[in-house]
């Protein structure tokens, strides 16, 4: 039928047959039709994206008898702009063909002109103009709305597409990336227009926390776009459903109660990770896991504010102290003589001497530079004033390689000093109460702890504190004082039967009034009736001191310990009634974790509160109270 000849900016095609005739006969010849063609486009203009196309169909028409080849030829396009002519169609005296125009990415946008011309022989020419506006190239993209939604409801998600370079397609969406527990549907799921909804539902059991769902969005001939929805999902009405987090207890069994409802065993979203439920103001989490070669029960009762405040509760506190060190170093202490005791303390090591044995070591010390602290004390002189007056001594920032050695800490060198001290008035003890107490020192950013000495016999009042000379402080040093007075046989540290103690964290020593909490002695403890050994404690609170406070109890042969603590703000009144629940029945739970109902053992109970406490001690004011009582069962 022809043939196409394409050149830069020009296309060609044979279009029919060249027909050659004439005419004779004996008599005259008149003149007859003039041959000629016509050319037309459909359409005679058009948009098209840099990276596009469009088809223009050219028409081609005969007349005057004329019947010979014609060449179609397009001209007037600029460089990356082509004309390609296709197959001919004859239909009566027309001819018809397309023609393909492209637009290369590279060209510029704006209007052209294009010519397509005719060409035969033996006639004239016939021209057809087309014009053409290229514009930047056509894409679309995808943007959603995050969402929150309750588990168990759905919420909407608006999709939004955005088109460039005049496209105006038709986009599918799909839903190509949606969590388990969550589905997901678009409405329309294919469009023209601008927009889509995507309605996101969440099952009843799902966890609260973050997701994400994807959103792939498809057109003709441009590459597929995506978006992401952020989904947040909450707890449901009412419901309180929240996760607990408690890697650091490793528990083999967890259960929790609802405020005062039944005990449940709680459900496992991931390892050391559980779901349990808050509707009341307050819930009880109960944990079962090894401990010391046997078991403890630990039940924590914990306002809804605190349970519900994050989508997961870490119970391990994260962030809350110095974590432990990896080096191992040595040393070897001086200037010790009689029953002189030595303190040394770097990296949250400590490590102790004495006039029998100098050498000593420091385990798990924290990398990095280090304050090395020592502290001479004579404990057997605590009744006469210490004839060996207790000495300091202190080399900063020192890095230490793992099992090296810190050298020689001589209490007499030139790097000791003597003590500081200060009276410490303590108004309202009683009779019968012995009196302790203990310094350590807190130093650098990361509120490293070292001890500098604790008395172990009843201290007059008032008492004598010793510390570290202001002279040598840096600004981010803290003394940590710790008075106790306590009752009962035996000595202050074990053997009493009630205590009440007073902890303060500040800067330079000096003077100061302690006054301690009110006692809990003579708390009531009883034992209830059950499987295992279950105690109940009717505790008094101290509300000036007091926001918290628990019961604890162990038995030994075998190793069974329990402790049931509260927030203060859980249980309000003059007292609060501990006991520990009767957990037959509920799934899972063994109760050979528990004291025998024959066992034997210590209790005690306590309240406890603070002030001013940052995320470290390590902040002036700081103040810790807590008053215990103790007994046996």
């Amino acid at each position: 039928m022809g043939w196409v000849r394409t050149l830069p900016g020009v296309v060609a095609m044979m279009l029919g047959t060249v027909v050659a005739g004439c005419s004779s006969s004996g008599g005259s010849t008149g003149p007859g039709p003039i041959p000629s063609i016509s050319l037309s486009l459909s359409p005679t203009s058009a948009s098209v994206p840099q990276s596009g196309s469009t088809i223009v169909t050219a028409t081609l028409t005969r007349s005057g008898g004329f019947s010979g080849t014609v060449d179609l030829t397009v001209t007037g396009a600029p460089t990356g702009v082509t004309g390609t002519i296709g197959a001919p169609q004859t239909s009566g005296g027309s001819t018809t063909a397309p023609i393909t125009v492209a637009v290369a990415a590279s060209v510029a946008a704006g209007n052209y002109s294009l010519t397509v011309t005719g060409t035969g022989s033996g006639v004239s020419n016939a021209t057809a103009t087309f014009s053409l506006t290229v514009t930047v190239g056509g894409n679309f993209s995808l943007a959603a709305t995050a969402l929150s939604i309750a588990a168990g409801a759905n919420g909407n998600s608006t999709v939004t597409i955005t088109r460039t370079g005049g496209f105006t397609g038709s986009v599918a969406l799909t839903a190509t990336t949606v969590p388990a527990g969550l589905s997901a549907q678009l409405a329309p799921a294919s469009t023209t227009g601008n927009s889509s909804t995507l309605t996101i539902t969440a099952t009843a059991g799902l966890a609260p926390g973050n997701y994400t769902v994807g959103i792939t969005g498809t057109a003709s001939g441009l590459p597929d776009q995506t978006a992401s929805v952020a989904v947040t999902v909450t707890a449901p009405s009412g419901s309180g459903t929240v996760q607990i987090s408690v890697a650091c207890f490793a528990p083999i069994w967890v259960a929790y109660q609802d405020g005062t409802g039944a005990w449940t065993r709680a459900t496992t979203v991931s390892p050391n990770v559980y779901r349990i439920s808050v509707t009341g103001n307050y819930a009880g989490v109960a944990m079962v896991f090894p401990s010391g070669g046997g078991f403890q029960t630990q039940i924590n009762y914990l306002p809804k504010a605190y349970l519900t405040n994050a989508a997961t509760v870490d119970f391990c506190g994260a962030g809350g102290g110095v974590p432990p060190g990896t080096k191992s170093i040595s040393g070897t202490a001086a200037g010790l003589t009689g029953s002189d005791r030595a303190t040394i303390s770097m990296g949250g090591s400590i490590g102790l001497a004495s006039v029998n044995n100098l050498n000593f070591g420091l385990n798990s010390v924290l990398n990095g530079p280090q304050d090395l602290i020592g502290w001479r004390h004579d404990p057997a002189g605590e009744s006469n004033g210490h004839p060996n007056p207790d000495r300091g001594f202190l080399r900063r920032d020192q890095n230490i390689p793992t099992l090296g050695s810190v050298g020689i800490v001589d209490l007499t060198g030139s790097e000791s000093f003597a003590a500081a001290t200060a009276t410490i008035t303590l108004p309202g003890t009683v009779v019968g109460e012995k009196l302790t107490h203990a310094m350590q020192y807190l130093t650098r950013p990361e509120c490293v702890l070292s001890s500098l000495y604790q008395t172990s016999a009843g201290d007059p009042s008032p008492l004598t504190a010793m510390g570290i000379p202001g002279s040598l402080q840096r600004a981010d040093d803290y003394h940590y004082l710790i008075v106790s007075a306590v009752t009962g046989a035996g000595t202050p540290i074990i053997g009493h039967t009630s205590s009440r103690t007073y902890s303060s964290v500040f800067h330079t020593l000096a003077n100061q009034t302690v006054t301690l909490p009110p006692s809990i002695a003579g708390t009531a403890v009883t034992t209830l009736t059950g499987p295992y050994k279950r105690l109940q404690a009717v505790i008094p609170t101290v509300p000036a001191f007091a926001p918290g406070g628990g019961l604890t109890y162990i038995s030994q042969a075998p190793l069974r310990l329990v402790a049931l603590v509260y927030a203060g703000s859980v249980f309000t009144g003059s007292q609060v009634t501990l006991a520990m629940p009767d957990f037959t029945g509920l799934a899972g739970f063994d109760p050979t974790w528990l004291p025998a109902t024959s066992a034997t053992g210590t209790w005690s109970t306590q309240v406890a509160g603070t002030a001013n406490l940052g995320p470290t001690l390590c902040s002036a004011g700081t103040s810790l109270w807590s008053a215990a009582a103790l007994g046996t069962f």
